[in-house]
């Protein structure tokens, strides 16, 4: 991450999303947060974080919308999405 994207980054300590809907059934498409809803423009990182064992964990997304760019997280374990945060606000 660059310096200035980091400096532009919030942290909102793992804020609940509803997603909305998905893209080719695993990446986020758009989601309401706040009470907003956001369109995903493009993905521009997936990763996916492990237990012990290789059991999935969670799947981590940064997405692009046209309000900035998201960090987001699909929690495999709790079936839950949440956003951990926003980067270059608009």
């Amino acid at each position: 991450m660059s310096l200035l994207s980091g400096l532009l980054s919030q942290a909102f300590g793992r804020e609940p999303i509803h997603l909305l809907a998905r893209r080719d059934k695993f990446f986020p498409q758009r989601f309401r947060w706040r009470g907003h809803v956001y369109n995903v423009q493009a993905v521009t990182r997936a990763w996916t974080e492990t237990q012990r064992g290789g059991k999935v964990k969670r799947y981590g997304f940064r997405v692009y919308c046209h309000e900035g760019s998201f960090i987001l997280y699909e929690d495999v374990l709790r079936q839950t999405w949440y956003l951990d945060a926003q980067v270059g606000l608009r």
